[in-house]
Parts: C-alpha cells; structure tokens; sequence
C-alpha cells in the first residue's frame, strides 16, 4: 500500500490551473486572497480568509479551486473576536510564479531557524495582459466597495500597493474598459501612514456594471452602489 505522502505527491501532479482558477488567482490576489510558502519560495498555496458575512463567497471559491483543497471551509475565530470563514490550498510548484510575481521580501527576521520573511504584496509586470473581466468583478467582491449611501462610485481597495502601483492600474482600467477612475488617498491615523484606493467615478459605473455583472454572485451583490440597488429593487416591486 502506498504511503500517504506519496499518494499527495502523485496527486499534485495532476494538477494544472484552469483558465478560470487563474482568472480568479489574479482577482483576489489583487484583493484579499494571500500565497503562503513554508519552503523558502519552492512551492506556495493559497489561502482564503472571510469574514462570517462573506461565508458564501468563501464557498464559492472553495468550489473553484476545491481539487486544490484537502480540507473544506471552516469558521474559526480569531482573537479580537471575528469569526471567519477560511480553506487553503495544498502547497503546490505551479503557484510558484504568481508567489514569485505578486510578493517581494523586504526583510528577514535575524531568527535563522525559522527564516521568517516579511513581505509586501506588489503589482506584477505582466498585470496588464492578465487583469481580465472576470479577474476585475473577483477584485471587487474579494476587497470593493461602494463610495457612500449616495453616490454611484466604486472603491477598489490597493492599501498594499505603491502609488505608482495604483497608477499604473488606473491606467490599465482606463485604456482596457474607459473607466474614468484615479488614486484616492486614504489616511490612517494609527499607523500614521498615507495608503491609496482606486476611485472609480460613478459616471463609470454602468461600463463597470457592464464589465462584471458576468461574474458577480448574488451572496456579493450588496457591495454594489445603494443608489444602484434601491432602483433595481424599485422596479421590481410588483405593480398594483
């Protein structure tokens, strides 16, 4: 009888990424979704993290990578309290090169034992030919929002990214979708630092509506606009 390391090993090799996990990939890693590695860079998996709120999101993506999954999605609890909804990958080579595109090692923790690293999330080269439609609606639903109550704006969240990162995405999305949108800073007074969204003016949102609606799952359909939402639902009550 096989043992069972390498039983996993034989399995992981009939794994590849689908068009559709790799599309997905891009959308949330430009979000909140995070490649781990326990082997200093030679293999990485992923991991889905969800508030209790966004328990059906997590479903959903466990359900597109779930042959990557060996345990489902579980709550757990973190320790201010919030209760999230989380899976992760099997550590695999072909996540190498999205690790390898989407982090950088700013340090390294004088621990030589554990070889802990800290990383910042960074915008690949290749962004350009990779952000796609579907890769922008998994975006907006791992880490958008709406602007406010009252407005038709669109928040996309880049608090990782560098400005000139932040630029070079508003430019993606304004030469690829004609999206009016630009850097919108963000202050936190905490840490005392300047971060950076992606604004995206409501005079964009039926183009970006357009462009995502493909892709959107009901369970995230509330970050949408409320001034979007209270139509849709206006014109669906009944007649008398």
């Amino acid at each position: 009888m096989k043992g069972r390391s390498k039983l996993l090993s034989e399995y992981k090799n009939t794994l590849k990424l689908s068009s559709l996990q790799r599309q997905t990939l891009i959308g949330i890693l430009l979000g909140d979704g995070c490649l781990e590695t326990q082997n200093n860079g030679r293999t990485y998996r992923l991991l889905i993290a969800q508030s209790e709120q966004h328990a059906l999101y997590c479903d959903h993506l466990y359900s597109i990578f779930s042959k990557w999954v060996l345990t489902p999605p579980k709550f757990s609890k973190r320790s201010n309290g919030l209760k999230m909804k989380t899976f992760k990958t099997i550590s695999h080579s072909s996540l190498r090169f999205y690790g390898q595109q989407f982090y950088e090692n700013l340090a390294v923790n004088q621990n030589a034992e554990t070889g802990f690293k800290k990383r910042r999330k960074k915008l690949p080269k290749l962004i350009h030919r990779w952000l796609s439609a579907r890769s922008l609606a998994y975006w907006f639903m791992d880490d958008g929002s709406c602007k406010s109550a009252t407005s038709f704006g669109v928040i996309l969240n880049t608090h990782n990214f560098k400005l000139c990162e932040v630029q070079t995405l508003c430019q993606i999305l304004t030469n690829r979708w004609n999206l009016q949108c630009w850097p919108r800073k963000q202050k936190n007074k905490f840490y005392k630092k300047v971060y950076y969204q992606i604004y995206i003016s409501g005079r964009s949102f039926k183009q970006f509506l357009k462009i995502i609606e493909p892709y959107l799952i009901d369970s995230m359909r509330y970050k949408l606009p409320p001034p979007y939402l209270n139509k849709i639902q206006t014109t669906q009550l009944p007649k008398k």
